[in-house]
C-alpha cells in the first residue's frame, strides 16, 4: 500500500528487546529458588491461568510463580477471583500479581522454565524475555511464527498432561536446559537485540 499510494517500499523489522549483561544459560540446579515455574501474563480466560494453577497441583515438588494482573472488578473480575482462590490453596504455588517491566528481569533472573497456557497470541514479548536470559518456554498452544518448532526454541504440547510431562523432562536434564537456553539466547542475540533493530531503522530512516 505504501509503495502504491506514495513509491515507499514497506518493511518490516522484529519487536527489539534489551540483551542482560549476564551470560546465563541455565538457572536451575536442583535447590532454593532456582526450580522457579514461571507465569507472566494477565488472569484473563484468554490467557488460561486456572490451567497453571493445575499444573503447579500436578508438580508439587516445583516452585510455581504467578504475576499478572488480577481483575477485580469488570466480566473477568468473576473468573480471576476463582484462579485467586485455588492457586491460594497451594503450598508450592506464589501469587506475585502485577510486576512492574523493570522487575520482570528479577523473576526471569531466577526462573527456570516459562510457562504459557494461552489459547492464542501475536508474538509474546514474554517470550522474548525469557529467551533473552536463556529461559526456555513451554507452551500449550502459542509458537510465534513456527519459530520453537522450527527453530527448536522451545517445547509446544497439545495437552496439559503433555506439558507437566515436559516440565519435568526439562527440570531433570541439565544437557537439555542448557541446549535450549543456548538455542533461545542465540536467537534474541540475532533477531531481536534492541541495538541492532534501532540501527536498521536508522539506516531506513536515511533512505
Amino acid at each position: 500500500m505504501l509503495f502504491s499510494h506514495f513509491g515507499v517500499q514497506s518493511r518490516i523489522l522484529p519487536n527489539g528487546i534489551a540483551i542482560p549483561p549476564t551470560d546465563r544459560v541455565s538457572k536451575y540446579d536442583g535447590n532454593g529458588d532456582k526450580n522457579r515455574i514461571l507465569f507472566l501474563g494477565r488472569l484473563h480466560p484468554i490467557k488460561q491461568p486456572h490451567l497453571f494453577v493445575q499444573l503447579a497441583a500436578m508438580l508439587p515438588e516445583y516452585h510455581f510463580v504467578m504475576c499478572g494482573m488480577l481483575y477485580s472488578e469488570g466480566p473477568y473480575s468473576y473468573y480471576s477471583q476463582q484462579v485467586l482462590h485455588k492457586a491460594q490453596q497451594l503450598s508450592n504455588l506464589e501469587v506475585v500479581g502485577v510486576v512492574p517491566p523493570d522487575a520482570v528481569w528479577h523473576y526471569l533472573g531466577q526462573t527456570a522454565i516459562l510457562v504459557n497456557t494461552s489459547k492464542s497470541e501475536g508474538f509474546p514479548n514474554a517470550f522474548l524475555e525469557a529467551w533473552a536470559w536463556g529461559v526456555p518456554v513451554i507452551s500449550l498452544n502459542v509458537d510465534p511464527g513456527g519459530v520453537m518448532s522450527k527453530d527448536g526454541l522451545g517445547i509446544k504440547c497439545e495437552t496439559i498432561e503433555n506439558m507437566a510431562t515436559e516440565i519435568e523432562r526439562l527440570m531433570n536434564s541439565r544437557v537439555m536446559r542448557a541446549n535450549l537456553a543456548y538455542a533461545v539466547k542465540s536467537y534474541v542475540k540475532t533477531n531481536h537485540n534492541i541495538e541492532n533493530i534501532a540501527t536498521r531503522l536508522k539506516a531506513f530512516a536515511a533512505g
